[in-house]
């Protein structure tokens, strides 16, 4: 059984199916040109059972160790411990066709679909593509229920790689289909678990200005938790302050929270209500004063220890932002000392952004050379989806060489053209 799927495996690798000898002396060369291993046509033969009953002999383990890293695996013994992987592959290909067949989905079928697979790669893969067909398909009802599927939206949260990777999917489709985006934002800000999985764990930072609000506020609407009310104000209120409309954010902003609660709350949502402290303070007063910079402090202390870096990657935007560049390396350099958590592959865009943040601060404390050489090393392609084109303000605004119109009209259509002003952008 293992060697037929071997076979098949084979000439899936080579693209047709091998049935004379013309065949097997085709594929020993492709083998040979791939692997830069040496395999006979003959030994094809006898493998494929085209020799004749006389020469179908056993083939060699050296053999098969050739064909099965031919295909992609490192050995035999390593194709034989993934076959399960394989069958659940040509598996997860039939029941993505039987999905696209459905019109509309029916979210009874698509659990069905989904109890197939374990809890693995395969599992999310599908997901994935259920996701997918459902926008491109328009299909509203079933978007609707998406997080009422309890296989996948189970409880888990980010520190779950391929559930991570599928918030991603959701929010980059939500981004593609605006037509439907308010519909859905309404039905998701009344489900629990749409709360949690799309609008708590990933900000659409692209388009908060210009249409992400409006989800905040259908979130905000139905919510009563103060982690909830302090994370949703503060993106409203810094809505406000990048429209510089300083007078309708204080009136969004609610002050009254004291440290401590900003302390029993998650660091995140404890950042982006002080960065708008932050703001205000030097909108008002061209200046961020000492007793903030202390309250900043405080919360830092408290988190130093006991979580991710997560406090200091979001503070850094407002001390950057107020110019208030030493704290923001203090802040930034602090994060960087929990090296086994930077590499966690949830905080891989926002160590990015931390890169363009630390070489915007070098630059405007005089320290140029060091500036370039990290920008260098900035990755672009590696920022969160959902924030990439508002980091990259932070990026262009690293030299003070003026912006093309065209790099000018994308951050005016976002709406961060207030945010450029802010960080020195000429055009």
């Amino acid at each position: 059984m293992d060697l037929e799927k071997l076979q098949d495996a084979v000439e899936r690798a080579y693209g047709k199916r091998v049935v004379n000898r013309p065949d097997c002396e085709e594929l020993s060369i492709t083998i040979f040109k791939k692997s830069k291993l040496l395999i006979s046509y003959n030994t094809l033969r006898r493998f494929f059972g085209l020799a004749g009953q006389k020469n179908n002999s056993t083939v060699s383990k050296a053999t098969l160790d050739v064909l099965a890293i031919y295909c992609g695996f490192q050995s035999y013994f390593d194709f034989c411990t993934q076959l399960e992987s394989i069958d659940n592959l040509g598996k997860l290909y039939k029941v993505q066709l039987e999905v696209v067949q459905q019109n509309p989905l029916d979210l009874s079928t698509i659990e069905q679909c989904l109890s197939q697979f374990e809890n693995n790669e395969h599992l999310y893969s599908l997901m994935n593509y259920i996701t997918v067909v459902a926008f491109k398909k328009g299909d509203i009802a079933f978007l609707k229920q998406l997080f009422t599927i309890q296989r996948v939206f189970n409880g888990d949260h980010y520190l779950h790689p391929h559930l991570y990777y599928l918030i991603q999917t959701i929010g980059v489709q939500v981004q593609s289909h605006p037509e439907i985006a308010t519909e859905l934002w309404k039905s998701w800000a009344q489900d629990t678990k749409a709360r949690f999985y799309y609008f708590e764990l990933f900000v659409d930072m692209g388009n908060l200005i210009q249409s992400h609000y409006i989800g905040i506020e259908f979130y905000l609407a139905h919510t009563k938790e103060k982690q909830a009310i302090i994370f949703a104000t503060s993106l409203l209120t810094w809505r406000f302050l990048l429209l510089n409309d300083l007078a309708r954010a204080k009136e969004q902003f609610i002050s009254e929270y004291t440290l401590e609660d900003l302390c029993s709350i998650h660091p995140i949502p404890a950042a982006r209500f002080l960065n708008n402290k932050l703001l205000m303070e030097y909108l008002d007063n061209g200046t961020v004063s000492a007793d903030v910079q202390e309250e900043i402090a405080t919360v830092f202390r408290y988190f130093e220890k006991n979580t991710h870096p997560f406090f200091e990657h979001f503070i850094c935007e407002g001390l950057v932002i107020t110019g208030c560049y030493e704290l923001a390396l203090f802040y930034i350099r602090a994060a960087n000392k929990k090296v086994q958590m930077n590499l966690s592959f949830y905080l891989i865009g926002s160590n990015e952004r931390f890169k363009i943040l630390e070489s915007y601060c070098l630059m405007r404390i005089g320290e140029q050379t060091a500036s370039r050489s990290l920008k260098e090393g900035v990755q672009l392609e590696l920022l969160d989806s959902f924030s990439a084109s508002y980091d990259s303000v932070f990026y262009y605004a690293i030299d003070p060489e003026p912006i093309s119109n065209e790099l000018k009209a994308k951050f005016e259509a976002l709406g961060y053209l207030q945010l450029a002003r802010l960080l020195g952008l000429r055009w």
